[in-house]
């Protein structure tokens, strides 16, 4: 059985609105890297080996990379999609021709909107 565990807290910055009052935020017990999340696929009767497992999760990590930057989005069904976003420098630049990515970008974000079908 699932189970999410969390902690309460209270916001404690003055200057935001809502300063004082009481919040609920998510408590991660461990991080997961590729070779851990094969052996769990693995372990769930599948019948590929971990290190087959692991393979194709690391080769899928190094195309999504490549795919985010030639500028596409990539959708994994029931799970949602990755896509780059840009943020710009503070107060951006007056005039469009004054727009140069090197230093018009402070940097590039890749960014993960989960699937709402599931």
């Amino acid at each position: 059985m699932s189970k999410i565990i969390y902690d309460v807290y209270k916001n404690g910055n003055q200057y935001n609105s809502g300063y004082g009052m009481y919040y609920g935020r998510i408590v991660h017990t461990e991080t997961l890297n590729t070779r851990k999340l094969a052996r769990h696929i693995a372990e769930h009767g599948s019948v590929y080996t971990q290190d087959v497992v692991e393979g194709v999760l690391t080769k899928a990590e190094a195309c999504i990379v490549e795919m985010l930057f030639e500028s596409k989005k990539v959708k994994l069904e029931g799970l949602g999609t990755f896509y780059l976003m840009a943020e710009n420098k503070k107060g951006g630049e007056t005039k469009a021709e004054e727009f140069n990515p090197k230093t018009s970008f402070k940097g590039l974000h890749i960014r993960f909107l989960p699937d709402s079908t599931t």
